[in-house]
C-alpha cells in the first residue's frame, strides 16, 4: 500500500503531525481546524512542539493557561519544561506558569508530588510572586503530603497563615493545609486554633467567615477523638 508522507499543520503555536497513511481525511480541512475542536480531540494528533515560554508570554488569560495545561496533559516530560521554567524563569515567567501549574494539577495531580521539595525550596526564597504562593498553596491542599515534606509545609503555612501581609488567598489555601495535616499530626490542632483566633479580630468577613469554619471543624474533631477514648 502506498503510504502518504505525515503532513504538519496547527496552529496557536501548536504543531501537530497527521499520521502516515491517515485515511480518513477526505473532506476534512485540517489546516483551518481549531485545535481544541472535537474532531481534532477524537482523532488525537500528537501535538509535536511548543515554545512554552513564547506561550507564556504571549496571553495571560484563563483560556490561555487552561490551554497550555492541557497541552502538558500527563506528558511528565513537558510537565518538566513547566517547572525549568516555573524555577528558574524571570519574574513574569514564574508568575504564569504558577498559575498554569495550578491548572495542571486539577487535570494530573500525580504530576506534582515529585517536584515538591524544588517547589518548597523556590518558596523559601526571598521576594517569591504572591501567584506562585497562592498556586502552590492551593495545590498542597489537594494532595496528600508525603511525611518527610511535613514539616516544611507546616511551617510555611504557618508563616503565611500569621503573617500579616500574606494575600487572602494563600492564608485561606494555608489554613486547609494545615486542616488537612492535622488528621495526621492531632498535635496540631491547639496551634492551628490559637493562631487563627488571633487573626479573626484584624481580618476581613471573607477570611473571618473561613476561619470560623475551621475551628468549628477543629473542635469537632477533637470532640469526637475525646468520645472514642
Amino acid at each position: 500500500m502506498n503510504r502518504q508522507p505525515a503532513e504538519r499543520f496547527g496552529g496557536d503555536g501548536l504543531i501537530f503531525t497527521k499520521p502516515e497513511g491517515f485515511r480518513n481525511c477526505e473532506g476534512v480541512d485540517f489546516q483551518s481546524m481549531p485545535t481544541g475542536s472535537a474532531t481534532l480531540q477524537r482523532i488525537y494528533f500528537p501535538c509535536q512542539s511548543m515554545d512554552l515560554q513564547a506561550e507564556i508570554l504571549k496571553e495571560h488569560s484563563k483560556r490561555q493557561t487552561v490551554r497550555i495545561a492541557k497541552w502538558i496533559g500527563p506528558d511528565k516530560r513537558r510537565f518538566r519544561q513547566l517547572m525549568e521554567l516555573l524555577l528558574h524563569g524571570d519574574r513574569l515567567v514564574t508568575q504564569r506558569a504558577a498559575w498554569i501549574l495550578s491548572s495542571c494539577y486539577e487535570f494530573h495531580p500525580q504530576l506534582i508530588t515529585p517536584w515538591l521539595p524544588a517547589l518548597l525550596k523556590k518558596m523559601q526564597e526571598r521576594d517569591v510572586h504572591d501567584a506562585l504562593k497562592r498556586n502552590v498553596v492551593r495545590g498542597l491542599a489537594c494532595i496528600d503530603i508525603p511525611k518527610p515534606l511535613l514539616g516544611t509545609v507546616v511551617s510555611l503555612c504557618f508563616e503565611y497563615l500569621n503573617s500579616v501581609d500574606a494575600p487572602i488567598a494563600v492564608k485561606v489555601h494555608a489554613m486547609t493545609v494545615l486542616q488537612r495535616v492535622t488528621k495526621q499530626v492531632p498535635d496540631l490542632k491547639h496551634e492551628l486554633q490559637t493562631s487563627i483566633e488571633l487573626m479573626i479580630p484584624y481580618v476581613g468577613p471573607a477570611l473571618r467567615a473561613r476561619g470560623k469554619i475551621v475551628i468549628k471543624q477543629l473542635v469537632r474533631d477533637q470532640n469526637t477523638g475525646k468520645l472514642r477514648t
